[in-house]
């Protein structure tokens, strides 16, 4: 199962809408795709869970249940995650 959502940047920097698909596949790991990573995919880790989160109300911001928590998308595909946070796996919102 895959998750595919809008999510709003920051009221704090220009108003912009960011296309971001999550998801996993099985026993390859989790991926993200996004617009601004121009035809390439991030591979994530993970390894079991076949569904990811976009959390709306955070610009760039995804979760999975099997990588622990959630994360903050870097700005290009090659780059590092650029932050961590907590996700709750129980409620399955941020």
């Amino acid at each position: 199962m895959v998750l595919s959502a809008l999510i709003s940047g920051d009221l704090t920097k220009r108003m912009e809408t960011k296309d971001i698909v999550v998801g996993g596949r099985y026993h390859n790991g989790n991926t993200a795709i996004a617009d601004f990573y121009n035809g390439k995919a991030l591979s994530m880790g993970g390894a079991e869970s076949l569904t990811g989160w976009v959390l709306h109300a955070k610009s760039g911001h995804v979760a999975f249940d099997d990588l622990g928590g959630g994360m903050d998308l870097p700005s290009t595909a090659e780059g590092p995650i650029e932050g961590n946070f907590i996700f709750s796996k129980v409620s399955k919102h941020g």
